[in-house]
């Protein structure tokens, strides 16, 4: 099985490709941490990968330093949770 890791840090964004099964790294990239729009820092980074390997991927898993680093400090909003992929039910008994 096949995942796409993402981490956007305060000064890079760093992407992988990872096996799980094999547990190998197949590929990786990183670019610069664009703050005020971090999308573009992550499809940097993606850009970066080989596409065949990203059709390939069954889940995506991002992190952000910046938004953990945020919590830690209190600033900002109140933290949030984002669930990509979740069944209807699920999403629906987590609304509650």
């Amino acid at each position: 099985m096949i995942g796409i890791g993402i981490d956007t840090g305060g000064t890079c964004t760093d992407a992988v490709v990872f096996d799980i099964t094999e547990r190998c790294i197949l590929a990786s990239a990183k670019s610069q941490t664009t703050h005020d729009h971090l999308e573009q820092g992550i499809g940097n980074s993606l850009d970066k990968l080989p596409k065949e390997l990203l059709h390939q991927a069954s889940f995506l898993a991002l992190s952000t330093t910046v938004a953990t680093n945020a919590c830690v400090e209190d600033k900002g909003s109140r933290a949030k949770i984002l669930f990509i992929g979740l069944e209807q039910a699920d999403q629906e008994r987590l609304a509650d």
